[in-house]
């Protein structure tokens, strides 16, 4: 009796984890055609949580880009309505990112002492691969602001290429109230062997992740990361695009200061104007006397 109750119970066990771990699952419209160009920066970036005009620039996702993954049905809409602010940029040696979002839900990312489970709630999930790669062969990282110390928290749950990148270093993350803002840069190094320059492609899936308690919610940038498995086949693909041209006034406006910085530095100019014509109409007049006396 009690082999025949084990036998049971391990069924039961074996179907439990069969589960997924989320209830519902929308592919996004254009599974396997979402592509988009990524300028290149012109400022110079800084891990601030500031969106900087030139230091990357706002991506527009698109509806028939987005998927979503949820723990119950009533949320899919919930998922799919999230709108983040998204925004990338590049150089030769980093791919930038910028990202705000509300988590709906409330702010929950309490994972302190286990970074690897901040997928259950609040945080970012970023995936890159060389474009043509497939099932797991990926980066895989999060970054998260602790719900309750306020930490930035990291993970990183693939590593591809073996490259063991600080993600915590290239990071910054803060939360205000239930919205999450993250800011970060990856370099190449991590997760591609093409180099970066004008026309190079590479695959990314973004995931941004708010749930409570296991009620999952994540809305993703194509897919291949949640919802459906891993598929690095399944990732959007971006383009490195040239710098965007800058609008005539900044153009001369730098072009002014540039000039003006090489210019050598003006005498100093200490005199006040009134003394400086007291002085020389003192000048004028010594003059005159000069002349006088010749005279004699």
């Amino acid at each position: 009796m009690k082999k025949a109750l084990s036998l049971i119970f391990a069924a039961l066990m074996i179907f439990a984890l069969a589960i997924p771990c989320f209830a519902g699952f929308t592919a996004e419209a254009d599974f396997q055609k979402v592509e988009f160009n990524v300028p290149k920066r012109i400022a110079d970036f800084k891990l601030d949580g500031v969106l900087s005009e030139y230091e990357t620039y706002k991506i527009d996702l698109k509806p028939s880009w987005m998927s979503a993954a949820y723990a119950l049905d009533a949320d899919k809409d919930l998922v799919l309505g999230l709108n983040p602010i998204f925004a990338m940029s590049w150089d030769e040696n980093y791919v930038y990112y910028y990202t705000e979002f509300e988590c709906k839900k409330g702010l929950s990312s309490a994972y302190d002492d286990d970074p690897g489970s901040m997928w259950k709630d609040c945080c970012i999930q970023g995936n890159f691969s060389d474009v043509g790669k497939t099932e797991g062969d990926r980066l895989e990282f999060g970054v998260t602001a602790s719900s309750k110390t306020g930490k930035m928290l990291t993970n990183t749950w693939a590593d591809y290429l073996g490259a063991k990148w600080d993600v915590a270093k290239d990071s910054f993350a803060v939360a205000k109230g239930n919205k999450l803002i993250i800011e970060g840069r990856v370099p190449y190094s991590a997760f591609s062997k093409v180099a970066a320059k004008e026309g190079a492609q590479y695959g990314v899936c973004w995931v941004f992740a708010f749930g409570i308690e296991g009620n999952h919610c994540h809305l993703q940038l194509a897919s291949g990361c949640t919802g459906a498995g891993k598929h690095a086949d399944y990732f959007a693909k971006f383009k490195l695009a040239a710098a965007p041209e800058l609008p005539k006034e900044t153009t001369k406006a730098a072009a002014a200061a540039a000039a003006d910085a090489k210019k050598p530095a003006a005498a100093a100019q200490t005199f006040d104007p009134i003394v400086i014509v007291a002085v020389a109409a003192l000048v004028s007049g010594a003059g005159v006397v000069v002349s006088k006396k010749k005279r004699r």
